[in-house]
């Protein structure tokens, strides 16, 4: 009772007088909170508002313990502006515990600078990021005879080796309608989503789009370290010289083959002992040294050996793997040829053909599913109908690419996204 008549003088500017201890509560007063000692459990009317406030709220010492504040109707808090008698707690005059408001701060400031750590590291993971190995090709939307490159519009993919999907496509176009028709006539082109976004040569777009979509990765954070594609030295020249001077260059295993392939029939007419089984049979023991050298330098320059020299029956680099001259050398016969070949002159024409690196080609990688994409760009957009003149070519190459990353239910997942 002491500690009460101590804080009783604190209310004389109130008009109305203090009730005593034993009266009973009436309708308009606030009962205290159920924190509040049993000698202290008396409602007292409110000293700012009597009328207003609602009889059945009670304030606790839990109401506000989410801010870090503390009530002021605790016992441990006496110096509070109203007495623990009025049951009317602190937050309405805007009073707070300075313990509460330290602890609230401080774990303000370590959740902020746990934030800034988490960016920063990221920010240094970014910059350390590890260089992807992704596979480029190209195709033109016009059919080609091998002698004429003049496509009005050509296209080209970047897919990641790891995952096959497809990373950026990009299209080029050297016309476009709405522009084309209104100068003819002498006409100024009304505004439009101009399609035409090449003027250079149609040999010129695959190289182009490629480093375009280079410099994409490279901005977006997820740079290409290796680059997987035909031999073509225009596209690794560009972006070496344009996005990244260390970008490595692997070749296509497919490319490869096909390039030697080139060669052989290019000699053809020379030497009448080499038929189109004899050239057949020299790819196919070019695809062995391919495939069973991979990684392997030594091996494969052994191996390229064998190839010029076995057609001859000259088995003296062959593997045993696939010769069997070794095992049985007078039963032995050519399974793709009929008889060995005998023409030096041939031999030593070969042998240039298959004077190739054996670092590069004991490290090659395959550009199959780019080929593969091209393959489903032409069921969208068929090359027998020209849509260069318009945005349409775009449009059916993109949707090829989201059915090569997300399926056949791609229309599903773009319509209800």
């Amino acid at each position: 009772m002491e500690d009460l008549e101590e804080v009783t003088p604190d209310l004389g500017s109130v008009s109305d007088p203090l009730p005593s201890l034993t009266e009973k509560s009436t309708p308009n007063q606030i009962p205290t909170s159920t924190s509040i000692p049993e000698s202290a459990n008396t409602p007292v009317p409110s000293p700012i508002c009597n009328s207003n406030v609602n009889p059945k709220r009670t304030v606790s010492n839990n109401d506000v313990s989410d801010s870090g504040y503390e009530s002021s109707t605790s016992p441990a808090n006496p110096e509070s502006p109203v007495s623990a008698e009025g049951g009317v707690s602190g937050i309405q005059d805007g009073s707070s515990s300075d313990s509460g408001y330290e602890t609230t701060t401080t774990n303000n400031m370590a959740g902020f600078a746990k934030q800034k750590a988490k960016c920063r590291w990221a920010q240094r993971r970014l910059k350390r990021a590890r260089k992807i190995k992704a596979s480029a090709d190209g195709a033109w939307q016009r059919r080609a005879s091998g002698r004429a490159w003049n496509s009005l519009t050509g296209h080209a993919s970047l897919m990641g080796v790891r995952t096959r999907k497809v990373i950026g496509l990009g299209v080029k176009s050297k016309r476009c309608l709405k522009c084309s028709r209104p100068k003819r006539k002498n006409k100024t082109p009304k505004p439009h989503k101009c399609g035409k976004n090449h003027t250079g040569s149609a040999k010129s777009m695959e190289a182009a789009i490629v480093v375009e979509l280079l410099k994409d990765c490279k901005e977006k954070g997820v740079p290409v370290g290796e680059l997987v594609g035909d031999d073509d030295t225009t596209t690794i020249a560009k972006a070496r010289l344009e996005v990244d001077s260390e970008i490595k260059k692997a070749s296509d295993k497919n490319h490869v083959t096909k390039n030697v392939g080139k060669e052989l029939y290019e000699i053809k007419p020379k030497h009448p002992e080499l038929t189109v089984k004899a050239i057949l049979y020299l790819k196919r023991l070019f695809g062995y040294a391919l495939a069973q050298n991979k990684g392997n330098e030594e091996g494969m320059k052994k191996a390229l050996k064998a190839v010029t020299s076995h057609p001859f029956n000259d088995h003296t680099h062959c593997s045993g793997q696939w010769c069997k001259f070794n095992e049985d050398p007078e039963g032995f016969k050519f399974k793709g040829i009929r008889k060995a070949l005998t023409s030096h002159i041939l031999r030593k024409d070969i042998e240039k053909i298959f004077d190739l690196p054996a670092d590069k080609l004991c490290n090659l990688a395959s550009s199959n599913m780019n080929e593969s994409l091209n393959n489903s760009a032409t069921q969208k957009a068929a090359k027998r109908v020209f849509l260069g003149n318009s945005y349409s070519l775009n449009y059916r190459l993109k949707a090829t690419a989201l059915q090569k990353n997300e399926g056949y239910t791609y229309p599903a997942q773009v319509l209800f996204a």
